[in-house]
């Protein structure tokens, strides 16, 4: 018999499964997220902060989706001031050709304009295929239903859905990138890193609504990731719900074939009941801890099908404060071979993070992302140093003299063996992208929310991957709509 009992059970700590918990506690639902061996984004190394992922914070004056979740929860009044705008917004640096891009359009025209002359026509009617007004792309997101649809009614609905929003046919009509391709190369890559599905074509609505959170501007947020997520834990605690951060889940226990019934918490061991079980970590993982037996042998083996085809691989090189350019922006897409490369050491973004004024001795961070073929990624020490030394060459455009004043070299992806005390490949940080949407999802998901067990949804950052940190509190408020649907409480019933 379990030994507690929640509405909703959330495994792992993913931004799209907490921001689900904040909602589902503020209307009255019971809620316990388990941590699930979940590891902070920065950590510390003497005089450096170092990240795990890097801090990309868009959408949050370019998305109803984003406004509306924090209404919900009753943070709107602190979210306008709370997330801050970065400026300049980005830039763009290719060998010989340096863009800084910024909240005003004029003023991007004229730095596309200055650095592209002969490209001149195709930008301007590039520019002027993406619509800057988002009104109908958030009309369609906002009551989105979870996907893919789960029998003919949900399909039926679905397609009504579609036929009723207009402005979602025309998104969905081909991206026209200029032929230039020292333009348009870099370009796809930052809309690629902006994204956690690589799909090729990547999906015109994705395209287009990143373009908009791009012109609308990059943002900070005090304590970065993990700041957004202890805002949306101190929400869940606040309205009655638990938070276990150093428990993990061993087993899920279903009733019968279609429901779960509990879960098995480890250290110390408890049985926990639930009406609700959210997968806010990677799926694979999550349903591999359903008996054999109780398992749906069809839906199991298409998630095990889905590969990835590439992984973020993150570096940080810790640097004195003095060998950064002064111009240097926060967030820069650097792509060293604009006519031909999407991925690979050559495409990297980075993130600055300075030290602050009360941080004497500080060491500046150049946190650095880059996207790896999965048979790219090293498996032992020699081969990640190999790989950073690639990504400190192409470094070296941004920051010339980093060499000189590097410190300190530091991946997340290395961990020690306890039997050989060598530095091999660690599993749990591996960043996986997928190439391929799953089907039914609109283009826009390369994992379904919706799973084959009746009360088990697949949340995490790859549901609505492609709509990247918008998709991910999308996919809370999706997840809360179709809850209400299905777990009525008590007390909404006793006030009716």
């Amino acid at each position: 018999m379990p030994e507690a009992f929640y509405d909703i059970v959330v495994v792992g700590t993913g931004i799209s499964g907490l921001a689900y918990g904040a909602l589902c506690a503020k209307q009255g639902y019971t809620v316990l997220v388990v941590g699930q061996d979940a590891r902070p984004a920065t950590w510390t190394a003497g005089p450096a902060v170092l990240f795990r992922r890097l801090p990309i914070f868009y959408g949050f004056n370019t998305s109803l989706s984003v406004r509306s979740f924090f209404r919900d929860i009753g943070l709107i009044a602190e979210m306008r001031n709370r997330p801050q705008k970065l400026e300049p917004n980005l830039q763009i640096v290719t060998p010989g050709v340096r863009v800084t891009l910024s909240e005003h359009f004029e003023a991007v025209q004229e730095e596309l304009r200055r650095a592209f002359p002969d490209s001149s026509n195709e930008l301007e009617k590039f520019l002027r295929s993406v619509p800057r007004d988002s009104k109908e792309m958030d009309e369609f997101l906002d009551e989105l239903p979870m996907l893919p649809p789960d029998g003919f009614w949900a399909r039926y609905k679905l397609k009504r859905y579609i036929a009723r929003h207009v402005g979602f046919a025309l998104a969905m009509e081909p991206v026209l990138f200029p032929s230039e391709m020292r333009f348009s190369s870099p370009l796809t890559s930052l809309l690629l890193f902006m994204t956690r599905v690589h799909s090729k074509p990547l999906s015109p609505f994705a395209v287009r609504r990143m373009l908009q959170h791009l012109m609308g501007g990059f943002f900070e947020f005090p304590q970065g990731i993990d700041g957004l997520k202890r805002l949306f834990t101190e929400r869940i605690v606040a309205n009655g719900g638990a938070y276990w951060p150093e428990r993990s889940v061993e087993q899920v226990l279903l009733k019968g074939k279609k429901k779960v019934e509990s879960v098995a918490v480890v250290r110390p061991r408890r049985a926990v009941g639930c009406r609700m079980l959210v997968a806010n970590c990677p799926a694979r993982t999550l349903l591999s801890l359903i008996p054999q037996e109780q398992q749906n042998p069809t839906f199991h083996g298409a998630i095990k099908a889905i590969k990835p085809a590439l992984y973020n691989y993150v570096v940080n090189f810790a640097v004195r404060p003095d060998v950064l350019p002064e111009g240097m922006g926060r967030n820069v897409m650097l792509s060293m071979y604009p006519k031909q490369a999407m991925s690979g050491p050559g495409v990297l973004w980075v993130y600055t993070r300075r030290p602050e004024p009360h941080e004497t001795d500080g060491l500046a961070t150049l946190a650095v992302q880059c996207r790896l073929d999965t048979r790219e990624l090293p498996l032992e020490k020699p081969g990640f140093d190999a790989l950073n030394e690639r990504i400190l060459h192409s470094l070296e455009w941004v920051v010339p003299f980093v060499r000189d004043k590097l410190v300190q070299v530091q991946t997340p992806y290395l961990a020690v063996e306890r039997d050989t005390e060598q530095e091999r490949l660690d599993p749990a940080e591996v960043q996986e992208v997928y190439d391929t949407p799953y089907p039914g999802t609109l283009e826009l998901s390369a994992l379904p929310g919706l799973s084959k067990y009746k009360n088990l949804l697949l949340l995490g950052e790859h549901y609505l991957g492609a709509l990247g940190l918008e998709g991910e509190i999308l996919a809370a408020r999706q997840a809360f709509a179709w809850t209400r649907e299905r777990i009525v409480l008590k007390q909404v019933l006793e006030k009716k």
